[in-house]
This record gives structure tokens, sequence and C-alpha cells, in this order.
């Protein structure tokens, strides 16, 4: 197996060297002729790789002579490269010298350039004899006589090759010299992209693995972790089981399973794999916790950091595939989660493939996975392998696949990986190939790497894509792999031969096509998508296909764990540093790094390290801690790739504009303030990513012509790049956002950046500050995008109107067919304060998501939003056709919004019902003075009303559909009653109604008909009275909450809510005690009460002698200004863990001694602004302390008082 992998390697290798162009320069001096002699050694060379992939079955038993040949063939073929490369430095050196020259002669004004170039010539021959003086790079002669000596060492090393190959008996395969370059592969690769990725967008559809036969698993496990009776502060569940089983995707699924999201406050994701240590995941926590980065070195500080943000809280920690078998290590950690005081309940959800891990993890509950049964494997089967998941195909494929999936041992990952392989071939004889595919027996040599992975790996259709798969282990397991950023290291690499393959296409356009090749053989998998679009942005890989990208690399990466010495120093060609808990106790094998093309650590290295890696092609340093470059980085000439990201860097060196082959600078840093003058001098750059915020980049970026990827840019005036240098950037793609714009002087200055031409540019940011400039209209006209765009936002514009490309978007002609702008999917126009009128959206057919905030001038949304005066009257397509989401936000003066008129026949007929058909989610914000809206929305399923008049508010809940899930009416004004049709919402799950002050009922049969509410909210209601009978009959309930409603008189009996689980009722002065059956209610677990006249029930203690709240654990009693103790019936509360009593200003006694000891389960009591009683809670000398001495956790307006270890 081993020297198969060794000849694609060899292949993809040779191919870097013999696809290079040889630039044409003064300084060749012959040496152009020796590197194309080089180029044919090596595609003589490739003709034996030919043969050798048919041959070398006899030497089996010799496999590692021929594997040492194929060594000696990468490392000439890598030295090479080495030498190519420094040749085309020294070219690009040199014309960034020149054009310095020239450039600071043009900057002379015109009067004195006459002599500025008399004196530019005196200084370029001074420069040229001092060069040939010397015997450095600068000589050409020199230069040249290096280069020479060393491809002919390079050439006399051939002649060994050729005798050690006919030793081994290797010979050339007859192959035609298009063929050796590539064309065979160009064919190969065109038809497997042209069949594949048709079917990666269907497939991309799928967030995850289809999840098969694990729903008896799910439910058994949801049971497990929600368990209510469970009073334990942390403990264990297990998920066993072999590699490939689906242990991950089972405890994904679980993860976000919304029974487990509802049960606890707070989860945390770590994958652990070979690096378990205490701190590493408490600093996950807080980072999960925070939305930053711990930047705390002691493990007590972040023990107690974390015990404050999780204190109190039940939370979910999964630690997904553990190895580590330390028990002492294991025991460390759960005393770490016991001290931050999670509530109980709290869970631990363990992945292993070891019982003994599960064993020593004092694991309540071991749950054995295993394989998936035939059927079922043979359903996942078909839905992977087949394009509709539907099996339609030869009644002949049905037998093979069979044996294909027996073969699969039931295994999720494998499964899914073969049916990924087999989804583009349709042909009887693939299949069979496969099926009896060798590679099925192979002895695992230990490597736990399946079958089914190698054979995936082996149909990939090129060398090439094979070694861009295999460099995918420079990303530790389970971490996050960003597209982009795997397709600019590639590119670094020399992986993406365009020049072979895909002639017509960049080489982040083939390296698109790879990834998407891998997603869709199931050897990535998609995590992140893109809000607006849907696109995948972030991947992940198996662990065993991590594990198999290693296991084919593993004589070229050296993974480094900081405490062993490297292995193969001096063969890895890529090294990755990843020490166990930010130590290093070796030393860095700093003079063996010199073979080194790849670089990665994730901890602080000695920058003076570098200077020993000089045929570095990446250098990957991002979260070590970094506080400087060191100026050396500059003397590193082949870097192509250099990522410097969240580390506190204030300033780049200047010499880092020496890497004049740099493609990809990352420098994602909240400290960096300044970037390098010369900027300009990196010509090959293709992607610059900063920080997030905008940017005044040097003046020059006009040189930049490859740059692809453009950080957040700002005008500034007088200083800085301008706009019209964007004319020469002919290639940027993705995201443009331009800020500053005030700043350009008219409309002249900003059609020089030719904007409309950048077809690449999906996505657009155009923003002015708050400057003095008049000449919005002019500009924005300027700069409209190019017809693909995707997105785009404004923001500041201050012109009376939109220009005219926007107020005829997309609109319909007899004569011109459709305009631009139809891949338009999200629109954000903000602070545009002067606009009067919209801009005409309504036939964008992709137009998904549509914000409007801050338009002050708007006074009326009629016709023209929908239409543009251009359409025919005959042709009237449905509008907004495609919008999910809209957003009107802070319309000041607007007074109506009207549903769309179509034009007919000439006559005016208004059908609101062809406009908005798919729209989900509507919300509608302080627009004061709004009066009508449109009633017709048919899809809608979320809306959020706030600072609206009641009459609007009425008229859009009287248009909702059945499909509405969330309704959320917010500070509204003349809103009296809600609208009958509310209660015809079938499927509305949450309703919240705040601070409407005019609302005086609530519709009668609201608790009968809405059958599948959820959450109901009534706050600062004053003129509510009463709550409806028939919310006593809302069974779907699960939280209700009633607050500062002063009139409110009564409250329905509850005791049929069974499924309630949180109520609060507060600041209802006029309700004399808690509603009825209330103390019955089986599911409630935390209860806020507060300002009622009594706490009771009823006035009869009778009945409060027999309450039993028979689930609460959370008890709040707040905003209470009438009680002056608290009530001895809480002593009935078997279950309570938390007693919490705030803003009781007259709350002077606990209950009595023994009614506490009663509550066996309280852990935590909290007071809060309560004067009195805080008083006589003083710890050791206060009245009341006694009675809570024995609690573990008591605390008083924030201060811990006493904190009992368990």
């Amino acid at each position: 197996m081993m020297e198969a992998l060794y000849v694609e390697a060899a292949k993809a290798i040779t191919k870097l060297v013999v696809t290079r162009p040889v630039e044409q320069a003064k300084l060749a001096w012959g040496i152009k002729h020796q590197f194309e002699k080089l180029r044919d050694e090596f595609t003589y060379i490739q003709a034996f790789l030919q043969d050798n992939e048919r041959l070398n079955k006899k030497y089996r038993g010799d496999s590692q002579i021929v594997n040492a040949w194929l060594r000696k063939v990468m490392n000439l073929a890598y030295l090479a490269d080495d030498v190519m490369d420094d040749y085309a430095y020294e070219i690009l050196r040199r014309r960034s010298s020149s054009w310095e020259l020239k450039s600071n002669n043009n900057n002379y004004r015109p009067g004195r350039k006459a002599l500025a170039l008399i004196k530019l010539k005196k200084r370029s021959f001074k420069i040229k004899c001092r060069n040939y003086s010397t015997l450095s790079d600068s000589n050409p002669l020199a230069f040249s006589f290096r280069m020479s000596r060393k491809v002919k060492h390079i050439l006399l090393s051939f002649d060994d090759l050729y005798k050690d190959a006919k030793k081994l008996g290797i010979r050339p395969a007859e192959m035609a010299a298009d063929d050796v370059r590539g064309v065979s592969d160009k064919g190969i690769i065109k038809r497997n992209i042209d069949n594949c990725l048709d079917e990666v967008r269907e497939l991309a559809v799928a967030h995850r693995l289809e999840f098969v036969g694990r729903q008896r698993d799910k439910k058994e496990l949801t049971t497990l972790l929600c368990d209510h009776n469970n009073d334990e502060e942390v403990s264990t569940i297990a998920i066993v089981g072999m590699g490939g089983l689906g242990k991950t995707t089972l405890a994904r699924q679980l993860y976000e399973y919304e029974a487990i999201t509802g049960h606890f406050t707070e989860r945390f994701w770590i994958c652990i794999s070979d690096n378990f240590t205490v701190k590493r995941v408490l600093c996950v926590m807080f980072e999960k916790l925070t939305g930053g980065k711990c930047e705390l070195s002691n493990t007590e500080d972040i023990i107690e950091r974390v015990q404050q943000l999780v204190k109190g809280k039940r939370y979910l920690l999964v630690l997904d595939d553990v190895w580590d078998q330390n028990q002492n290590k294991w025991n460390s950690f759960k005393n770490s989660l016991r001290r931050i005081r999670g509530t109980t309940g709290s869970m631990i959800l363990v992945t292993t493939r070891n019982k003994d891990i599960a064993r020593m993890t004092q694991s309540r509950y071991m749950h054995q996975l295993t394989g998936l049964s035939d059927e079922e494997s043979w359903a996942f089967f078909v839905q992977k392998a087949f394009p509709k998941g539907i099996a339609t195909f030869d009644p002949g494929l049905e037998e093979i696949g069979r044996k294909i999936v027996n073969n699969c041992k039931g295994l999720p990952l494998a499964i899914n990986v073969i049916g990924g392989l087999l989804r583009t071939k349709t042909d009887l004889c693939e299949w069979k190939s496969i099926e009896k595919s060798a590679m099925w027996n192979l002895p695992q040599e230990n490597n736990d790497i399946l079958p089914s992975l190698l054979l995936s790996f082996n149909y990939l259709s090129s060398p090439s894509l094979k070694q861009c798969f295999a460099y995918c282990a420079i990303y530790p397991k389970e971490v996050l792999i960003d597209r982009e950023d795997l397709i600019n290291l590639w590119n670094a690499q020399g992986f993406l031969h365009c020049q072979s393959e895909e002639r017509n296409l960049t080489p982040e356009e083939l390296g698109g096509k790879y990834v998407d090749i891998l997603f869709n053989n199931s050897l990535l998998q998609a995590e992140t998508r893109r809000s607006f679009d849907g696109e995948v942005t972030e991947y992940r890989m198996h662990y065993l296909v991590h594990d198999m990208a290693l296991y084919i690399s593993r004589h070229d990466w050296m993974i480094w764990k900081g405490v062993e010495r490297v292995s193969n120093p001096s063969g890895g060609r890529h090294l990755a540093i990843f020490p166990e808990d930010d130590v290093i106790t070796s030393e860095a094998p700093a003079e063996k790094m010199a073979w080194l093309r790849t670089l990665h650590s994730t901890i602080s290295l000695p920058m003076d390290l570098l200077v020993h890696t000089k045929n570095l092609r990446v250098l990957k340093l991002a979260s070590t801690g970094l506080k400087k470059v060191s100026p050396a980085i500059g003397r590193l000439s082949h870097l192509r790739y250099v990522d410097l990201s969240h580390n506190p860097i204030v300033m780049l060196p200047e010499s880092i504009t020496s890497l004049y082959h740099l493609q990809t600078l990352r420098v994602f840093g909240y400290k960096l303030r300044e970037l390098p003058q010369r900027l300009y001098r990196l010509v090959n750059l293709r992607h610059l990513h900063l920080t997030s915020r905008s940017w005044c980049l040097p003046r020059g970026i006009e040189r930049l012509k490859a740059l692809q990827t453009l950080p957040m840019l700002e005008l500034n005036e007088g200083s800085g790049w301008e706009i019209g240098e964007l004319e020469a950037l002919g290639v940027i793609n993705g995201l443009l956002s331009i800020s500053g714009l005030e700043h350009v002087k008219n409309k002249g200055e900003a059609e020089k950046a030719s904007i409309f031409k950048k077809l690449g540019i999906s996505e657009m940011q155009l923003i002015w500050g708050w400057g003095r400039a008049n000449n919005h209209l002019d500009v924005l006209d300027a700069l409209q995008p190019p017809p693909n765009l995707k997105l785009l936002m404004i923001t500041g514009y201050d012109g009376p109107n939109f220009p005219p490309w926007m107020m005829s978007m997309m609109t319909f002609s007899e004569t011109s067919g459709p305009r631009p702008f139809n891949n338009l999917v999200h629109i954000e126009l903000l602070y545009c304060r002067s606009c009067q009128q919209l801009p005409v959206l309504g036939h964008l057919p992709c137009l998904r998501d549509l914000s409007m905030y801050s338009m002050w001038s708007v006074a009326a949304i009629g016709d023209e939003f929908y239409h543009s005066s251009n359409d025919t009257e005959e042709r009237a397509p449905a509008l907004f056709p495609a919008l999910r989401k809209l957003n009107i936000v802070s319309f000041e003066n607007l007074t109506n919004w009207e549903p769309p008129l179509s034009r007919v026949l000439g006559t005016v007929t208004t059908l609101a019902t062809l406009a908005f058909p798919l729209l989900e989610l509507l919300r509608i914000e302080h627009c004061d003075k709004l009066v009508q809206t449109p009633t017709n929305f048919p899809s809608l399923r979320h809306l959020w009303v706030k600072s609206i008049r009641g009459p609007a508010v009425y008229n859009v809940i009287s248009g909702i559909s059945n499909a509405l899930t969330s309704l959320n009416i917010d500070e509204a004004p003349e809103l009296s009653r809600l609208p009958d049709e509310l209660i015809d919402s079938k499927s509305l799950e949450e309703l919240t109604l705040r601070c409407c002050p005019d609302l005086q009922s609530l519709p009668d049969r609201l608790g009968t008909q809405l059958t599948s509410l959820l959450r109901l909210s009534i706050v600062e209601c004053p003129e509510l009275r009463k709550i409806p009978a028939s919310m006593g009959d809302c069974l779907s309930l699960k939280k209700l909450c009633i607050r500062d409603c002063h009139n409110l008189e009564g409250i329905p009996d509850l005791s049929q809510l069974i499924h309630i689980e949180d109520i609060e009722i507060n600041g209802c002065g006029k309700l004399t005690c808690l509603p009825r059956g209330l103390q019955i209610l089986p599911c409630l677990n935390s209860l806020s009460i507060g300002g009622f006249k009594s706490l009771d029930t009823e006035s009869t203690s009778s009945v409060t002698s027999q309450l039993l709240f028979p689930a609460l654990k959370l008890l709040r009693i707040i905003n209470d200004d009438s009680t002056e103790q608290v009530p001895e019936w809480i002593g009935n509360l078997s279950l309570l863990q938390k007693l919490e009593l705030k803003l009781c200003k007259n709350l002077i006694h606990l209950p009595s001694h023994d009614v506490i000891l009663r509550m066996t389960r309280l852990r935590a009591l909290v007071i809060k602004s309560c004067p009195l009683l805080q008083e006589r809670c003083a710890k050791d000398n206060g009245p009341e302390w006694d009675k809570i001495s024995h609690i573990r956790l008591v605390r008083v307006n924030s201060q811990t008082i006493q904190e009992i270890s368990a």
C-alpha cells in the first residue's frame, strides 16, 4: 500500500516542477535553457512513475527499496522547486526596485521632472556599478553563476536515479509529452468534477450525516440526561463504541436537541482526543461563557472565573473522543467541576472507544453503541449513494451494493464514505471493481483506518487532489476548517496546478472544486454556512478521516507535542507543533528545520528559530501570544502564506514587504494598528485578511493586481489609498467594503474604480460618515455594483433619492428583458436619513432578507416599492417572491404602508395576495406615526412590533397566517384589545405583550384555541383587569409570566397546566393571593412571586397546609413590600434547592429553624436588596444566622458570605 501512496506523492511533487513557468529576464543569461532541461528531466521521471504504478507489485517484499528511490525523486523535486523559486524571487525583487525608482521620479513637480530624470539615470548607473562589483545576489553575473551551479548539481543527480531505477526494473512508460504534463489527468478531473459537482449543492442541504438507526439511542440518552430526579451536582454518562459507529454524531444530535437545550442553561462541546488537561477544558468553558479568549494562565484563577459564570446554572459538558486513561487527572478534573458549583443535574457526556475510560470516569450509565442493522445500513447507503436518496437504478447494482454494504460491517462512517464514492458512478463494472477491491482485506496495521476510507482516497481523481487531502493533516482533530483558508494553504504549497488540469480556472476556483469533491466523497463534513446564501464556509473532518490523512502523509508530516524529540526531522517537510498543556519540555530541532515547507504552531516560538526555515512556504502562528514579529521574517523569501492572527501584535515590520512571493497574509488581531508603508511591494498578494474594522491602506495598492480578498477599506482625506486605485484590482472577490465615502470629491473620481466591471464581488458595503459632502447621489450612482451581487449594504447615504440603478432593480421590460441583480439575497439600507422614497425591490427573484433602518424622510411606502414605472402593464409577477425576513425600523415619519397595486388592462386593483408569499419574519419598530399596513402575510411565522400605534398593530395581526409561531407586541399605545383572528393561530407557541398601556382584555377563548402555546408573557399592561378563564385550560403551556399589571384582579385556576415548568407572577398589586392550583402542578420547577397582599394561595390556612409543589427547585420572592416574614409553607418544598429573596424592603424574618431544616435539599440562599433581613443574616452574630448556617452557599448583595464544599 505504501509504495502506491509514495507514487502518488512523487507524481504530485514532480508535477510542481514540470508545470512551473520560467520567466524571461535579462539576468537569465543561459539559465532559462538549463531550467527547461530540468523540466524535461522531471517529465521523463514522470514516465518512470507511471510504470512504477503498474510494476511495483513484484517488489512487495522490497517496498522499502522502492520507497527509498521515490523519496530521492521527491527530494530532488523539492530542491529543484526551491532553486526555481529563488530565480523567480530575484526577478520580482529587481522589478520592485525599478518601479520604486521610477515612482520616486514621478512624485516630482512637472517643472523639475527633467532634472529628476537625469538624477534617476545617474543613481541607476551607480547602483548597477555597485552591484557588479559585489558577489551578492544584486550582482546579475554572480547570481546567474550561483543559479547555474545549483541547476547543474540537480541535473547530475538524475544519472543516479536512472541507474537505481534500472536496478529495480522500473522503466519509463510510453506517453506523449502533453499526457505527462497532465492532459490525461485533465480529462479524468473534468469528467469527475462535472459528474460530482452537479450534486454537491443538493448534498449540501444536509448539515450533517443523516441520522439513521439511532432514534432509540437518542431517546434513551435524552431521558437520562434530562432526569429531573437527578440530585447529583455533576454526573457522567458515557457513549462507548469503536471508531466510525457514530458516537460523535449521536452526541451532537443530543447536544442540539430541543429537549436538551431547554433543560440545560449552559452547554459546552470540547473535542478531547489525546489532549486532555484540566486547564484546557476549563479554558474552553471560560471562552464559551465570555465569548473572548482565556488569557488567564493560572488554573485556580480560571476555576474562580468559571465558578462566577456558572454557579447556580445547570450545564451539559460534552467531552468528545476521550483517550486519556490517567485516573489522577480525571479525579482532579471532577474536583474542579464540583468547585464550580453548577446546580444539581449538571451532566458530563463522554464519548470514547474504550470501556476502561468509561469506568474511569465513574459513569452512572455506559451506553454501548452497536453497528447498524442490515436494513438500516442499506437504507443509509441508499441515501448516500443515489442522488435523491431513492434506489432507482439498474437492478444489478442492488446485489453488488448490498455486498459492499456488508463489507462496511454496520459502521455509519464507512457507509457514508463509500456511498459518497459510488454516488457519481453508475457503471456496473465500477461497482464491481470496488466490491472486489483488495483493500477490503488489507490489514489495518493497528492504525484503526477503515478500508472504506482508503478506497475513497484511492478513487480520488488526481495526484494533486490526493495531495490536497493529505495536507488537511495540518489542522488538529475536530478543529473547524475554513474553506478559503484551506484553499489558500493548498495554493501556497503549489498543489493547485491550473496550468495542466483546468487552464481556464484560477487556483482558488480549482481549490473550491477540490473541496467540493472531498465533501461529496464524505471526507469533509459541512459545519457552518453563511446566513444570507447558505454557502458552506467551514468544515470538519471525522477523527478517522483525519487519522487517514496523517497516515497517508506520515513521512512528510511531523506532529510534535513538545515533549519527545521530533521523529524523522530530516525527511519531513511539514511540522505541526501542538504541545500538551502549552508547555514545551524539549528543544526544537532548529538545525534540522531547513527542509520544512510548513511550520504550524499553537504555542509561541522563538522568532530567531525562523532563520533555520529558509525554504518555508507556510508559516502559521495564530493564537500563540506572539507580541512582536521579528524583522528576520523578511528573509524567508519562499513564503506564500503567513497567519499571525489573534496575537497582541501592534505593527508588522517593514521587512515583511520583501516577501515578494507572498499570496496570503492573515493578521486578525485586535491590537494591530499599523501596516507597512511599502505594502505595494507584495505584487503576488492574493488575500489580505485583517481585523474586522476599516483600514486606510497605504498608497500604491494599484500594484497589487492579483489581490482578490481585501480587508474592510476606509478612505481618509489627504492620506492613504485613493478610490481610483481600485481600477487596477480587476479580480476582487467576495466582500468589498468601503467607508469614508464622504471624502470622494466627485462622480468622476468614483467612476475610476470601475466597480461594476469586477464580477467577482459578491458582497458590497458602502458607508458614509457624518461628513459635509453633498455629492452622495452622484457617488452612489458611480459605484454601481456588478450584476452578480448577493449582498448589498448602504449606510449613512444622505442623498434625496437613490440612483437609477437602484430604482429599477430587476424590473421587467418587453424590450430589454430582466435587469441585473437577480442574485441579490440580502439588502440593508441603514441611516439613509434624507431619502424620501424606497428603491424598487419587489421583482428581485432571490431576495430573502431586507432590513431598512432610520430612514426618517420616508412618509409612505407605496406602489413604487413593488413596481417600477417602466414595468409593462400586462406582466404582474409575484412581488418579493423569495423574501423571508423583513425589518422596518425607525421610520419616524412613516404614516402609510400600502399593499401593492397591479395594473391590469388599465384598471387599478389591490392584489395584496401577490406580495410577500414566503415572508416568515416581520419586524416593525419605532414607527410612531404608522397607521396603515398590509393585512395579508400568508406564510408569516414570527411577528415583532414595537413602538407602533394600536391601529397599525391591529391591522397586521388581523392578516396573520395560521403558520404564526411567535408574536411579540411591545410599546403599543391605543391597542385596547387583540383581534379575534389571533385565536385561529393554531401554531402559535410564544405570545408576548409588553407595555401596552391601553390593553383592556384578551380574547375569551385564547387558552382553549391556542393549543400549541408554550410561552405567555404579559408585562406592564396597567389597564388589563382579568386573564380569561380559558388560560387555565391551556395544557401546552410551559412558561407563564405576568408582571406589573397593576389593575389585574384575578388569575384563573391553574391546576390543569400539567406541563408548565416556569411561572412568574409579580407586581400585580390588586391580587390578594396566589392563584388556585399552583401547589399541585407536577412539572413546576421554577416559581417567582411577589407584590401580593398575601403569599398564600387562599385566605384559609387549611389549604396552605396541603401545599406540595412536588417538583419545585427554585423559588424567588421578588419586589414584595407587604411581606415581613417568609411563609412557613415553604417547609413543604422537599425538592427546593435554591431560594432567592430580592427587593423586599420590609422583609425581616426567615421561616423557623425547623421549617428550614425540613428543606433537606436546599443548597443556596440569595438575598439582595432586602436591607432589614440582610442585617439580621450577618454571619455568626446575626439573629437569623443560626437558621441558615448549614446551607452550602449564602450570598448577600452579590457577595458570598458562606461557601461550603460538598
